[in-house]
């Protein structure tokens, strides 16, 4: 990796300052063996001083706006190729610009549902299990079952869900499939996610 990204990486203003003036535009958008570029780094990992800097030197590569931390205002768009965002309904004023200068934002429905509900078992299974007490204990060389006593199976035990979109579909399933019941509150459940568990609709 580039001193400039790994820089750019790090969050490191002072040292991306130094750099910059000693770059070619085509060393500020290089892209790294990762497939990423300086200026993605600087904006996903929310350094916003860092994407205006780059910015003004020329950056224009690509950029990743990640969940709304650096909003591309209209000064910055014209320069940016490519735009990859993680849209929410809080920051959907911020595709504005760039749909203005022909960059096309697009929806991505699917994205992280099977991850996402496969980590929320994941952490379910964690929580009641206490895996994470068993597993400081055998960090510190001991086998004690006593460590986290009373262990609850979940068959039988009640999940509730508050929306039960793609994701939270996604996560009643594999919730049944361990045997729990589930119940979910989702103003827009549909007759096919009524059947999932009860819902409560707001």
């Amino acid at each position: 990796m580039s001193i400039l990204y790994t820089a750019c990486r790090n969050g490191a203003l002072a040292t991306v300052e130094t750099l910059i003036p000693r770059l070619t535009l085509d060393e500020i958008n290089r892209t790294e063996p990762n497939g990423s570029t300086s200026l993605r780094a600087a904006s996903y990992f929310n350094y916003p001083q860092l994407v205006q800097l780059l910015l003004q030197r020329g950056a224009t590569r690509t950029a990743m706006n990640k969940y709304g931390c650096t909003p591309l205002d209209k000064a910055a768009t014209p320069q940016i190729k490519e735009l990859f965002a993680a849209i929410t309904l809080d920051i959907i004023t911020h595709i504005v610009a760039p749909g203005r200068h022909g960059i096309a934002v697009c929806n991505v429905p699917d994205y992280g549902i099977e991850k996402v509900a496969d980590h929320a078992i994941a952490m379910l299974l964690s929580i009641v299990r206490h895996l994470s007490e068993y597993h400081t204990s055998m960090r510190h060389g001991e086998w004690n079952h006593q460590v986290a006593s009373g262990t609850p199976r979940l068959h039988g035990k009640l999940l509730g869900i508050i929306g039960c979109g793609c994701i939270g579909t996604a996560t009643a399933l594999r919730a049944k499939a361990f045997g729990l019941d589930v119940v979910f509150n989702d103003p827009c459940s549909s007759s096919y996610r009524k059947n999932i568990g009860n819902s409560s609709q707001s």
